[in-house]
């Protein structure tokens, strides 16, 4: 218990923290099953095609993102009925402006693709991409519907009926594809899926989770109150996207679509790793930081190593494991078409190291102070956009793998400058980790010796 909350917060933070780990484990097994089955049903290009898409969908999304759900976790007014319902109406308004911008993105992306705006062999000028991007336009205007009971039992670390309806959703989502996939071996198979789980998903939302009926209301305070703190959010999250996405967007243009889909997959793999962190963070750890700023502002510091140093350990084992058997793992997973997967996941798998630096991003939003995650965003951003392209005309492929995977190291220390003003700084804390890379990178290393006897 050392390296965790301590009294009933600690209680809560175990239960939750465990509910987000069992969802995320189950889900992953879920999502790396159906892949399992999907590479063998589909070709690599369908995944390079719909990995353009969710990038969009997921822009979209991000675009609009003003933190809903991340205020009524921290706001003082979390739980007020009157708070939550503005937050719905204005979760409707979004989805539904969402699904309309969406039509017309696709509506341009078809105009462009008839007058051959771009190379043959881009993703981009797939013929299918305009119509599988109009039908993920409802994706945003299912999900506008969800109950904010989500949020508030995020907010009060009720993690039960979360999980569930996590695990629900993927769960349908995932046997419709294979379904779907084995009569017909079409990327719609995926497209399909992705709809059924974000309607399982939303009706679940209102009948698992008791507690607020939502109705539409608008509270002039309420929005007042939710635009000051989410100004600073969507600024962040559209910059997030950028970043998040960028490698794809701009691998869109240079690679094709096989190739894309291999990185994808990769990806893919890369975040079921990092994701658990993500999640217990994100969720758990936010929540957590969140109550402990309103209530012993004093000991934010503590509660966010004891919360870090487990996930970090994890995420640096991790990575040098990988960094030894990806390759290996392909290999026995996969058929011969996604080999070269295996190498773009041991590169990738870097990044994990650096990664764990962005949660911080999460306790900056959980503090208030949202507007400084910004400055962090503009540096990678800035790294990426013109590095990106500079280094794949010079080294390849190859070469942006690498720099993908350690561009990031560039914002560390504005995140270190930040910390120490914040009083948020413990060097001891941040360098004890580094030898679990170290255990994980001889394990792997090992095991891939012992296998090539």
């Amino acid at each position: 218990m050392r390296y965790l909350p301590e009294g009933q917060l600690a209680n809560r933070f175990l239960r939750a923290t465990g509910w987000i780990v069992s969802e995320h484990g189950i889900g992953q097994m879920l999502r790396f099953a159906g892949n399992l089955v999907l590479t063998r049903l589909l070709a690599p290009d369908m995944f390079g095609v719909m990995a353009i898409a969710h990038v969009v969908i997921s822009g979209m999304t991000m675009f609009s993102d003003i933190g809903l759900e991340l205020n009524v976790i921290r706001s003082k007014r979390g739980n007020d009925p009157v708070f939550l319902d503005t937050v719905w109406t204005i979760q409707i308004l979004r989805g539904l402006l969402l699904f309309l911008v969406t039509l017309c993105f696709s509506l341009g992306l078809y105009w462009l693709n008839n007058r051959d705006f771009w190379p043959s062999d881009s993703v981009y000028q797939n013929a299918e991409l305009p119509i599988i991007m109009s039908l993920l336009a409802l994706s945003p205007l299912i999900d506008g519907f969800k109950s904010t009971n989500l949020a508030t039992a995020n907010r009060n670390l009720n993690m039960s009926g979360v999980a569930i309806i996590q695990i629900a959703s993927q769960a349908s989502g995932t046997l419709l594809m294979i379904f779907w996939a084995y009569f017909d071996p079409s990327v719609y198979a995926l497209v399909a899926g992705g709809i059924l789980a974000r309607c399982i998903h939303v009706l679940t939302s209102h009948c698992i989770i008791k507690g607020h009926k939502n109705r539409i209301q608008w509270d002039p305070k309420a929005f007042e109150e939710i635009f000051n703190f989410g100004k600073w959010v969507f600024v962040t999250s559209i910059l997030g996207f950028m970043i998040l996405n960028g490698d794809k967007l701009i691998f869109g243009a240079l690679i094709d679509p096989s190739t894309l889909g291999l990185y994808s997959l990769a990806g893919s793999f890369i975040a079921i790793l990092f994701g658990t962190s993500n999640k217990v963070v994100g969720k758990v750890g936010y929540a957590v930081i969140s109550e402990i700023d309103r209530d012993s502002p004093q000991r934010v510091k503590e509660i966010y190593y004891r919360i870090r140093f487990p996930l970090d350990g994890c995420l640096l084992f991790i990575s040098g494991l990988f960094f030894f058997i990806g390759s290996e793992l392909v290999e026995f997973l996969y058929d011969e078409r996604y080999t070269y997967a295996g190498h773009i996941i041991e590169v990738s798998c870097l990044a994990l190291v650096i990664e764990r630096y962005m949660l911080f991003s999460k306790v900056l939003t959980a503090l208030g102070r949202p507007s400084l995650n910004v400055y962090i965003n503009l540096i990678g951003l800035f790294c990426l956009y013109i590095g990106l392209p500079w280094v794949h005309t010079i080294y390849g492929f190859e070469g942006s793998l690498w720099f993908i995977a350690l561009y990031k190291v560039s914002t560390i220390p504005l995140i270190f400058y930040y910390k120490y003003h914040l009083d948020l700084l413990d060097v001891k804390q941040e360098f004890k980790v580094l030898p679990f890379f170290i255990v994980g990178g001889s394990i792997g290393y090992f095991f891939t010796s012992a296998l090539n006897l």
